[in-house]
């Protein structure tokens, strides 16, 4: 199978690195024979063409092949056998779970009309299994909990660490600082019936809360009146004023209207929160703390009815980042779990100087195995003529040469590792926390012919989900199916975070303190 290298690839393959689309196509479809000897065979090549990994995964592909071809030849025909299904299921299963793409997933599916029962749906992530044999889980615990016709990924969460399900941007913000986002459920229904020209065509609306303006206020923003809502009554939040001088919270909606109710069911997409530190406790002055459920920012300014909110947003971090008094960065990524590229630009460009190296990217150059390019390197730029208009000619580049400081849990996945790298490559970076997920790869965008990414097989295999391109850190050195090793290890307590007392965030504020302090 020849695939091209188009010009466009490789401009993109300059300024991305990890995340960029979410709704991506399935490019390449290995066909079978009607035999599950076909299916493996069709799996197997599509992995030794599309897989980008293999210069660091310690898999011997080719064993894999000697070892598993004659398992699956004794199976015989694609057919509605549960034996047989569960059988080719596990091999799967132990082939996948091997491998280090910390992104990687493959979705078995034998929904058919000429099926009675067997599979529905068999999600193998192997990055979510690693999680789970880190506690102390067995291989056949969790195949057990994962295969079936109720089968479902979220199964395995049971096995996961802690701090995977409690450390959460929403919770984080909540236990922390005060915030009651689950408590104004109502609120925000109301805010969605009398605001609907601010939702966009996904079912998003971009809410804005901040002492910026005390008492609400309608701004006027790329021609666009945005408005910021009372956070007492919606929010219902005392203590965040108390930590943060200034401080901006913007929320995400995905709302959906109920015609039989009448009524919306709201929840909560996605958490952005940027402010200025006061002393307060323990809490140190003069700090720049910012905590993001994810790198969605991106497709927000994409849609008109959210553009302006966010930009407003931008606009308001960027005049806590600018304020002269800052004396450094705490980047809060914990269950951060990635999303686009051009995200780091929008959060990030405005403190560059010039344009940041923070790492090396590289792609497959054809379907041999180790057909790889060069490495080439990938950049943050510095925002200050592109967002002019939004940022007014402020400058916030004097925190490039200040701590910054990143912190992370053992969820904090794909764009939010890129962080990790880019804090890493300024000159006073450091990581807080836990070990992250170990998933770095570029994932890729669906108009571009590649020569790796995502496939399937026949009708069995509905996606092999994996990335076009492997991202390195600046010195070189992969991270993939490992996860980026903290410089201050600090272990998650779950009762002390649920009572108030979170270690990880006291240690990053202690840790900037002292860095800035002359």
């Amino acid at each position: 199978m020849k695939k091209l290298i188009t010009l466009l690839l490789l401009i993109a393959v300059l300024f991305t690195s990890c995340s960029g689309d979410f709704n991506p196509k399935l490019p390449y479809e290995y066909s079978d024979d009607g035999t599950w000897e076909g299916i493996f065979s069709g799996f197997w090549h599509g992995m030794n063409e599309n897989y980008v990994f293999w210069d660091v995964d310690k898999t011997d592909w080719d064993n894999v092949y000697r070892t598993y071809l004659p398992l699956f030849k004794d199976l015989g025909k694609y057919e509605n056998d549960d034996e047989k299904n569960e059988k080719a299921a596990r091999y799967f299963y132990d082939i996948v779970t091997g491998l280090s793409d910390g992104h990687l997933s493959v979705t078995l599916n034998l929904e058919d009309d000429m099926f009675d029962g067997g599979i529905q749906k068999f999600i193998i992530h192997p990055g979510l299994v690693r999680l789970a044999k880190g506690t102390g889980a067995s291989d056949d615990e969790i195949f057990e909990a994962e295969y079936g016709t109720n089968a479902s990924i979220e199964n395995i969460l049971r096995f996961l660490p802690e701090e995977v399900m409690h450390e959460k941007t929403t919770q984080i913000l909540t236990n922390d600082f005060g915030f009651s986002f689950f408590e104004s459920n109502n609120s925000l229904k109301s805010v969605i019936k009398n605001h609907s020209k601010f939702t966009n065509s996904q079912g998003k609306t971009v809410l804005l809360y901040s002492n910026r303006y005390l008492e609400g206020a309608e701004v006027e923003r790329s021609g666009v009146i945005v408005n910021y809502y009372n956070p007492s009554e919606v929010i219902g939040s005392k203590k965040v004023n108390k930590c943060f001088s200034s401080w901006t919270l913007m929320l995400v909606l995905n709302n959906t209207y109920d015609k039989e109710k009448g009524d919306y069911q709201v929840s909560i997409d996605s958490v952005n929160f940027a402010g200025l530190s006061k002393a307060h406790g323990n809490i140190a002055a003069d700090i720049v703390y910012m905590a993001f459920s994810d790198f969605f920012i991106t497709g927000y300014i994409e849609d008109e009815a959210t553009k302006a909110g966010v930009y407003e947003y931008l606009s308001a971090f960027h005049d806590i980042k600018a304020n002269p008094d800052a004396k450094g960065m705490i980047v809060d990524v914990r269950g951060n779990g990635g999303g686009y590229n051009l995200d780091r630009e929008y959060l990030f460009g405005d403190i560059m100087k010039e344009k940041q190296l923070f790492g090396y990217q590289k792609t497959k150059t054809g379907d041999n195995r180790l057909d790889f390019s060069a490495l080439l390197p990938v950049y943050v730029y510095p925002e200050a003529e592109t967002m002019a208009d939004v940022y007014k000619d402020t400058d916030a580049t004097h925190l490039y040469d200040k701590p910054f400081a990143v912190i992370t849990n053992c969820f904090s996945v794909s764009n939010a590792e890129m962080t990790v790298f880019l804090a890493k490559s300024m000159p006073k970076g450091c990581q807080i926390g836990s070990t992250t997920f170990g998933g770095q790869g570029t994932l890729g965008s669906s108009f571009l012919e590649l020569n790796a990414g995502q496939f399937t097989v026949g009708k069995y295999i509905s996606q092999v989900y994996t990335p076009f391109a492997q991202i390195v850190d600046i010195n070189g050195v992969s991270h993939e199916g490992k996860g980026c090793i903290p410089d201050i290890k600090v272990d998650f307590n779950l009762e002390d975070f649920q009572n108030g007392k979170d270690n990880r965030l006291q240690k990053a504020f202690d840790w900037v303190k002292t860095e800035s302090t002359p």
